[in-house]
């Protein structure tokens, strides 16, 4: 799974509860610059059958929680 940022600014306001980030795009890419990066676990679950305990947006609404944002 690969998120955009305009995705992950959407699910925080909604875990925060604000209306709307304003997101301003540049198109100023550097040199050789990786626009999607993917992790692949397949090798990690096989061998040390570990899981995520979280998708993205628990893991940010723990986060949040836990720097005392969302209370």
């Amino acid at each position: 799974i690969s998120y955009s940022i305009a995705e992950i600014v959407e699910l925080l306001e909604k875990l925060i509860g604000h209306e709307k980030f304003e997101i301003v795009y540049t198109n100023n890419y550097r040199k050789e610059e990786i626009l999607d990066v993917r992790a692949d676990i397949t090798k990690v679950k096989e061998l040390l059958n570990w899981v995520p305990k979280h998708d993205l947006a628990s893991g940010l609404k723990a986060y949040l929680e836990k720097m005392t944002i969302l209370t």
